[in-house]
């Protein structure tokens, strides 16, 4: 049984690649549409506004029930999605705070020095200095 848009599209003369062109919808979407897989076509607004602008194209009339429904994607704030979520977060948290404790137990103390300390430091090293030359 072939579809009212392909019929249509038959009747007046254009191939699938011709309708693509130009109305820019994908080949395939509009091989979906005239085989009413709406599942392949990515999002309701999607599946509405190609099939109006190809009904549109083709001077019929687009049809007024709302038969044209694909299945909604999962929500995100799933129960089993959030479980999932604690699953990679709180190991992920204990292996920062391992490494952040690892690396501060192995870290080298560095020596500070006053200002006070490297004037004299300068001094000791310059009066040892003069004495190696004379």
């Amino acid at each position: 049984m072939t579809s009212k848009l392909k019929e249509a599209r038959e009747k007046a003369g254009y191939t699938v690649e011709e309708i693509a062109e130009t109305l820019k919808i994908r080949r395939q979407y509009i091989v979906n549409l005239e085989d009413e897989n709406f599942q392949d076509i990515p999002g309701q607004v999607y599946v509405e506004g190609y099939t109006k602008i190809y009904y549109e194209f083709l001077n019929l009339e687009p049809p007024q029930e709302n038969k044209i429904t694909i299945q909604k994607p999962r929500l995100i704030g799933d129960e089993e999605a959030v479980i999932n979520k604690k699953y990679i977060i709180i190991p992920a948290i204990l292996i920062l705070i391992g490494i952040i404790g690892v690396y501060s137990v192995f870290k080298a103390p560095e020596e500070k020095v006053t200002e006070e300390e490297f004037i004299q430091n300068t001094i000791n090293a310059n009066g040892n200095n003069e004495e190696a030359i004379n």
